[in-house]
């Protein structure tokens, strides 16, 4: 090399220059995400979302193969059902994504009593020079109620259960429809699962009660698409689904309107075997509900249009109770 520097002379300056060989990097496998939790019930067969990728970048990855070892609980037991994984190539260009498919099928009557309900096993997908393993797990409802769901439960829960419950002692709020037993087993207190009855709750007349220590507590549920699903803390509950002969419960309250004086319009709003100035502003905030705006002729006190509960049966309402009282 010659360098040359203005104002002085040129001469050659010895440099040493040096050559590496960057090896070439094996393919590297990956699984997006690094694992799967999921809820099954009898009878249904769901498949959760998962991916494989080469995320090496340099190499293909060859003969692709996926499987999903045996999911079992912490006694050891199988899972009671069917699980298996398929990955939708054959093989992963460098820095490529495939989607893999993973399949579970609970059997329709899982004999799993006095045990976890929670199964986990490794999903594993290998080619010809890598291979990658993620985690599964899957938390089963133990139940042979046809149509129960479990929708959604906290990681901490270990197991879950439905079955038919005996008639109460204690007099229900309503006429009893059906009775459960819904139980959530976790270490921690505070986990909580979701459990969608078979009977739809809120506008069709039907809504649902714990039964603890003699009294009833309304058991809040979802609405839209979801409208019986009822979260469930952990323990053993007793949980009643009952029937009103009027509308149910307003949103906020334990106990459904009653009809005081047989005339067909139940006046009082909150349930609490009174009417008072309470109901109607009880009415009043409640006027857009589906238990309201459902059971039309129950809250026709204006007896305008028995379609529609309007500001006008509110007033109507509110000039019942004062006309009472003078």
């Amino acid at each position: 090399m010659t360098v040359e520097v203005a104002g002085t002379e040129t001469r050659p300056v010895a440099v040493t220059v040096m050559l590496a060989e960057t090896p070439t990097r094996p393919p590297i496998l990956g699984a997006i995400p690094g694992g799967v939790s999921t809820v099954a019930d009898p009878g249904r067969s769901l498949s959760p979302s998962f991916a494989v990728a080469e995320v090496g970048y340099q190499e293909a990855v060859e003969a692709l193969d996926a499987d999903l070892g045996g999911l079992t609980n912490g006694a050891g037991t199988q899972l009671p059902g069917t699980a298996t994984a398929t990955v939708s190539a054959d093989s992963l260009a460098a820095g490529e994504r495939e989607p893999a498919d993973l399949s579970v099928e609970i059997d329709d009557e899982p004999d799993l009593a006095g045990e976890s309900t929670r199964f986990t096993g490794q999903f594993t997908c290998s080619g010809d020079e890598a291979s990658v393993t993620a985690t599964v797990s899957v938390l089963v409802l133990d139940t042979g109620i046809e149509g129960a769901r479990l929708v959604d439960a906290d990681r901490a829960v270990t197991a879950t259960r439905a079955t038919v419950g005996e008639l109460p002692e204690e007099e229900p709020p309503g006429e009893v429809i059906d009775v459960y037993e819904v139980n959530v087993g976790s270490d921690n207190e505070e986990a909580t699962a979701s459990v969608r009855l078979p009977e739809p709750l809120g506008d069709t007349g039907l809504s649902a009660f714990w039964l603890a220590d003699g009294s009833y507590e309304r058991a809040d549920y979802l609405g839209g698409t979801e409208g019986s699903t009822v979260e469930v803390p952990t323990g053993e509950h007793d949980l009643v689904v009952v029937e009103f002969p009027g509308p149910p419960p307003l949103p906020g309250f334990d106990d459904p309107p009653q009809d005081l004086d047989g005339d067909g319009r139940f006046e009082d709003i909150d349930g609490d075997g009174e009417f008072d100035i309470f109901d109607v502003q009880a009415l009043f905030n409640n006027l857009d509900s589906d238990a309201v705006q459902n059971h039309p002729e129950a809250f026709n006190f204006s007896e305008n249009d028995p379609e529609e509960v309007d500001i006008l049966d509110v007033q109507a309402l509110f000039d019942r109770l004062t006309n009472r009282d003078e």
